[in-house]
């Protein structure tokens, strides 16, 4: 197993379906939140590059985990939409990492958007929509 890259710490597991797909990795601060992941047998599909399943599903990671690094106590929201570029291929073996960016945000949705990138540039670029709980509070 790779040792993640410094400062990057494992997301827990527990959290269902994307158990299957573990490890993926986080790093916090104030600001920003960051993913990443290396691309095992187990992400990929038969051409032996990483399935477009996992990186959606780590998009939906990276997306929706850097909005609740945002507010305070969330612990869950709900994806309304995502749409996907894939635009070139995780290779196994490669360290893929998130880079979200806030486009508006409104008392109910978030819209967000990013890209993964491994050794050769981007991955994978997506634009995606979260509903907020009610009452939910950014942090100051």
């Amino acid at each position: 197993m790779n040792q993640a890259p410094e400062g990057y710490m494992a997301i827990p597991t527990g959290l269902g379906y994307t158990d299957t797909l573990q490890p993926f990795y986080g790093k916090f601060d104030e600001e920003h939140a960051r993913f990443g992941f290396y691309v095992e047998d187990k992400h990929c599909n038969p051409a032996g590059v990483c399935h477009g399943g996992a990186l959606m599903t780590f998009l939906d990671i990276a997306f929706g985990g850097t909005v609740m690094n945002k507010f305070e106590g969330l612990k869950g929201l709900p994806t309304i939409n995502m749409n996907t570029d894939f635009v070139a291929p995780g290779k196994k073996g490669d360290w893929l990492e998130s880079q979200v960016t806030f486009i508006h945000m409104t008392k109910t949705m978030v819209f967000i958007g990013g890209v993964v990138t491994g050794s050769e540039g981007p991955v994978v670029r997506a634009n995606a929509s979260f509903k907020l709980p009610k009452g939910a509070v950014l942090k100051p």
